[in-house]
């Protein structure tokens, strides 16, 4: 029996106040019961009151955090608050933003709290902290949270791209060149490779080819290396290539023969008064040129008449040669012009009279840098 505080009486009214300091948590659903009477000759009126509690969460527990997550591979996590009153809500963060993906399925009863998300880790996740907040959702200020970090094992993620320096519309020949492969992987790669146009490339660096931990640097580069590049990563995952980054790189003009690229002197074997047609290619990126044809011999050196020749394509003229005495015999040279510049070693063609070559074919192949002539030899 406890005796209350009168607060008031009069008008046939009294009022008796109770106050129950320091409550604990073990006098929930605890009962109080009122009585009043004015005589020992009838029954107390009496009035019974439970007590109803506001509780704050006790423990929250993310149970069996996982140590390693694969991703694309689906995973659940089971989160249990324990003594809030009532129910607990729970929430679960990826860095401190609700994390949306996956499906959860609550459980639990009026003060256990249980909550189980199912979702899809993805190589974005690995890294972050992966939280659990439980709260009472009428108490302010008294929520409780368990939290992991995802580690998140899946294959390199790649790509590759050319020096931020540099821009790809104005890389000629001779200028420096690198590449760089940005990775994200989990475990780390243990090789990375590059290939050009679908082919190894090694370290070279005589050759000005040089493969340091992330990039790739041609010194000097030539035409020969335009092409695609990528790069190759592997880690305990898997192995993932690139997406292919083409490398254009532009060159001034240099004869094209049938012996291949390069300087070459091409016989042309006309007789007096036959015309003939002299070829001139170029291999030049832009294909975009300008020819200029020039005529010399031992007395006589000028340039050939435009009217004489005619474009056939971007990277090709072609001059109607026709000699009218022996003075007109002697050496035709083609210089072509881009925007990289002009071509440093011009086409030439040595005109001499047919009859004495009649054992040749046609055309007659010289190499400067041997001091020899091919010939493709036929029957008169």
């Amino acid at each position: 029996m406890v005796s209350g505080h009168v607060e008031a009486i009069g008008n046939h009214v009294t009022v008796n106040r109770l106050e129950v300091s320091a409550i604990t948590r073990q006098q929930l659903n605890s009962t109080y019961k009122c009585q009043a009477s004015n005589t020992k000759l009838m029954m107390p009126v009496e009035k019974t009151v439970r007590l109803e509690l506001l509780l704050k969460p006790l423990s929250i527990e993310v149970i069996n955090k996982p140590k390693q997550l694969v991703a694309n591979e689906e995973v659940s996590v089971k989160c249990v608050v324990v003594g809030s009153r009532p129910k607990a809500l729970i929430s679960w963060t990826r860095d401190t933003r609700i994390f949306r993906r996956g499906k959860v399925v609550e459980d639990g009863n009026e003060t256990v709290s249980e909550s189980t998300i199912t979702f899809v880790p993805v190589p974005e996740d690995d890294g972050s902290i992966f939280k659990c907040i439980g709260e009472n959702p009428k108490l302010v200020g008294v929520g409780l949270e368990d939290s992991f970090k995802l580690n998140v094992v899946y294959p390199p993620q790649v790509v590759l791209h050319l020096g931020n320096t540099l821009n790809p519309e104005d890389i000629k020949e001779g200028d420096d060149v690198y590449f760089e492969c940005n990775i994200k992987a989990n475990p780390k790669q243990h090789r990375i490779s590059w290939y050009h146009d679908g082919q190894p490339v090694s370290q070279n660096m005589s050759s000005g080819v040089i493969i340091s931990t992330h990039s790739l640097v041609l010194q000097k580069v030539a035409r020969w290396q335009s092409g695609s590049y990528t790069c190759l990563a592997a880690n305990a995952r898997g192995e993932t290539s690139s997406a292919p980054v083409y490398l254009r790189v532009r060159f001034a003009p240099i004869c094209i023969h049938s012996n291949g690229l390069g300087p070459a002197i091409t016989i042309v074997g006309a007789s007096v008064s036959e015309a003939v047609k002299v070829r001139c290619q170029v291999a030049a990126d832009p294909s975009d040129v300008t020819f200029v044809w020039q005529f010399n011999n031992s007395g006589d050196s000028f340039d050939v008449s435009p009217a004489k020749v005619h474009l056939q394509a971007p990277n090709a003229s072609e001059l109607m040669y026709t000699p009218t005495s022996a003075r007109d015999y002697g050496t035709l040279t083609c210089t072509a012009r881009n925007s990289v510049g002009s071509q440093q070693e011009p086409c030439v063609f040595q005109s001499t009279n047919e009859l004495l070559y009649k054992n040749c074919g046609p055309f007659c192949q010289s190499n400067r840098s041997t001091n020899t002539t091919h010939c493709d030899y036929g029957g008169v």
